[in-house]
């Protein structure tokens, strides 16, 4: 008769629980002061309500964000634990003379590690379970026990892809000081490359715009996670009540599969894993030219621009220097410890490779082979652009655009053509000096789908202000665009609002020579600050306020605007599921001289006066901050 052939060992699997039990232990012990005894103290020590105790048994999936960090880190010392005969030659070998398949060594050994997290998990939920059923109200139990099974899915799932992601990284390492390190590096690793390319990007091309990618969020566990197991309150669809959600479970379970892959992935390389790798860094040869250039890779990028930010080497010349000669001393570091011997400057055809390599990355980045730097969107292609930055005199909330979604086709237009302008001057730079600078990052959504980002540092000339075509004229362009103005001010988002609370911010009492920088309208009832913010709104009409300057010290705006200004306060009561929460927004204008409106109702009810005037652009201070009287007349 056949015998059957065995994938587990339950002698090895009992051994494993009781050899290592204070691995598991402790984590049992954890999680018990975390949930069921903490929930246990709260009940018992009377110093919270019903309501409270009952929402905080609501709250138990809030724990995963710890959870995530135990599962990270237990889940690499299980794996260490249960798979450490790899890594000596002689417990190697011992194991592998046992009368046990390799796949039933290995699927004992991942189970035995795997149960020091799941097991305790489930026990912690038993446990949690019987806390609440003692210490809440039998009429909410429908609402509570539910979360102890969330959390326990959950936190069982991270357990199982952060213990599996570990385990395939054990396949590939015979020290065990290699594990966690490379474990470690791994879980991160496509974000630092991701970080590390867009610094190099940005070093050698003009305008790179460092956006970040969901993507690089993926391959990023322990972040992606962080973000899925963020908790708030909510009513779910069809529900009368408030609950206790997640932003993202289905993240989990996205994890959890991705890691069962990468447990028949890791079983695949332990069929083929040589014994005599014990004590290698990396023990599959297949993936050490892997590991070689990849070390030289990431050394040359990381510390290449440290390097350069040290010396303060702004030149693509030295940085490229540094690339190349940390990237060979990269190579070289592997290379002795893949030998494990310092007798490794035979291997210079591989440096000269690496070197070969990354001097041909600097020279497609430093030449823009790619075209990065010269690409303008078609205006009729753009269906959207985020603008932020654009600075602009005064100094209030509108020096600068917050990322403003821009979809009116002329203003689209506007700034391609500022874009284009831009790229323009960058490769036929002007020879006149500059007199100002400004920032401004776009970021277009074309028809088509695609996204293109942008970050340039502008430089404005005062002769080129008239000059068609040229950048100054081009920013100027759109800061004259009163509907652009008003978008940046906030116009649109204090409609429907309540106007909360209005100021003037620096205003000047001649009897005290002193200049205040809030109040002025302590006098003014409520019910009538709304006539103020129309006298604005007319003035902005009519152009006498709101006017932008790209040059901040130019003479019309020392002559046009005052250093006083006024700021509303707009909030709007917010009632989610019967919770009156209230949000607010400020709204700063400079006051000018031209603002007939807004000077009259100033002046009509009494806010100008003996003791409240305004301070003009060319004011001057002394050491204490008493304003010294200036040669331009203080309206008041």
């Amino acid at each position: 008769m056949r015998s059957a052939t065995s994938c587990f060992n339950p002698t090895l699997y009992v051994k494993n629980l009781s050899r290592f039990w204070p691995l598991w232990g402790l984590y049992t012990l954890i999680w018990a002061f975390i949930l069921p005894l903490n929930l246990l103290n709260q009940a018992l020590g009377r110093h919270i309500s019903a309501d409270s105790l009952l929402e905080l048994a609501q709250e138990l999936p809030s724990m995963l964000s710890i959870g995530m960090v135990g599962a990270l880190v237990f889940g690499v010392f299980s794996a260490m634990a249960v798979f450490s005969y790899l890594y000596s030659s002689r417990s190697a070998c011992a194991m592998h003379a046992l009368p046990l398949r390799r796949e039933a060594l290995f699927c004992t050994n991942y189970l035995s590690g795997l149960s020091f997290l799941v097991l305790p998990n489930l026990l912690i939920a038993l446990f949690t379970l019987c806390v609440e059923l003692c210490i809440i109200p039998a009429a909410s139990w429908s609402a509570v026990l539910p979360a102890v099974g969330v959390w326990l899915a959950l936190q069982s799932g991270m357990c199982l892809f952060f213990y599996s992601f570990a385990v395939f990284c054990a396949m590939f390492t015979g020290h065990i000081l290699a594990l966690p390190v490379f474990y470690g590096i791994l879980n991160v690793l496509v974000f630092v490359i991701s970080d590390l390319i867009r610094a190099l990007c940005g070093s050698f091309l003009f305008g790179y715009e460092n956006a970040g990618s969901e993507l690089v969020e993926w391959f990023t566990p322990a972040w992606k996670l962080s973000n899925a197991t963020y908790g708030y309150w909510d009513t779910p669809a069809g529900s009368a009540s408030q609950a206790y959600l997640l932003k993202g479970p289905g993240v989990v379970a996205v994890y959890a599969v991705v890691g069962l892959v990468l447990t028949f992935a890791a079983l695949e390389v332990y069929k083929f894993r040589h014994v005599e790798s014990a004590g290698d860094v990396v023990s599959v040869a297949l993936v050490r030219p892997v590991f070689k250039y990849g070390v030289a890779f990431c050394s040359g990028l990381c510390f290449g621009l440290a390097t350069a930010i040290f010396f303060d080497w702004e030149g693509t010349l030295s940085l490229t220097a540094c690339v190349l000669v940390w990237s060979v001393i990269g190579y070289f570091v592997a290379e002795m410890f893949l030998k494990k011997s310092f007798r490794v400057f035979k291997a210079w055809k591989g440096a000269a490779v690496i070197a070969a390599v990354m001097a041909l990355l600097c020279a497609a980045l430093f030449m823009d082979w790619f075209g990065y730097e010269d690409r303008v969107p078609q205006a009729s292609d753009v269906a959207c652009v985020d603008i932020s930055g654009l600075y602009s005199a005064p100094y209030d909330s509108a020096s600068s655009f917050g990322t403003t979604p821009i979809t009116d086709p002329d203003q689209i237009a506007a700034l391609v053509d500022l874009h284009r302008a831009v790229v323009y001057e960058h490769s036929h730079p002007a020879p006149s000096q500059w007199t100002d600078s400004s920032l401004i990052r776009l970021r277009y959504t074309l028809k088509n789908g695609g996204v293109l980002s942008r970050s340039y540092s502008l430089t404005l000339r005062e002769d080129d202000l008239e000059r068609e075509g040229t950048v100054t004229w081009a920013v100027d362009r759109l800061l004259q665009d009163r509907d652009l103005v008003a978008l940046a001010y906030g116009f649109d988002k204090a409609e429907g609002k309540k106007l909360e609370s209005a100021e003037l911010s620096r205003y000047f009492d001649p009897e005290t020579g002193k200049v205040f920088y809030h109040g002025g309208l302590e006098n003014i009832p409520q019910s009538r600050l709304p006539e103020l913010w129309h006298a604005v709104l007319a003035d902005f009409d009519e152009g006498t306020i709101g006017v932008r300057y790209p040059f901040t010290n130019s003479d019309q705006r020392w002559e046009n605007t005052y250093s006083t200004d006024l700021l509303f306060t707009f909030r709007r009561e917010i009632i989610p599921n019967g919770a009156t929460q209230s949000s607010y927004q400020d709204v700063t204008v400079t006051l000018t001289p031209q603002a007939s409106h807004t000077l009259d109702w100033l002046t009509e009810n009494g806010v100008l006066n003996e003791h409240c005037q305004l301070i003009p652009q060319d004011a001057e201070y002394d050491e204490d901050g008493t304003l010294i009287q200036p040669s331009t007349k203080i309206v008041g």
